[in-house]
């Protein structure tokens, strides 16, 4: 009986090469392709996770930057005179020489 190293054939260029070999390189080149298959799934799965996280980031800074706007808002009406001199005057019912105050009750 002969071994499988002694079934040859023979290659384009009529060079014999043993049938072992040729299992052994297909076998590691399907070792070799899985590997970058599974590589190539992470990496897009990967991509995927960080196009979510991109879209997720720039939802967060737009509401951040609507906050900002209203709060600058908020913050130039503090730092008017008017506007401050008016709430102190409601909040806390302060009057200015020689004026009077009235309380509307209903």
């Amino acid at each position: 009986m002969l071994s499988t190293l002694e079934y040859n054939y023979k290659n384009s260029n009529n060079k014999t090469i043993p049938r072992a070999f040729s299992k052994v390189s297909l076998l590691f080149l399907m070792v070799i392709f899985i590997y970058l298959s599974v590589l190539n799934v992470q990496i897009y799965l990967r991509n995927k996770d960080l196009i979510a996280d991109e879209v997720l980031m720039k939802t967060k800074l737009q509401r951040d930057q609507l906050q900002n706007n209203e709060l600058k808002k908020e913050l130039f009406l503090f730092t008017e005179a008017n506007f401050l001199e008016r709430i102190i005057r409601e909040k806390l019912g302060l009057v200015k020489p020689g004026e009077t105050a009235f309380r509307i009750v209903e």
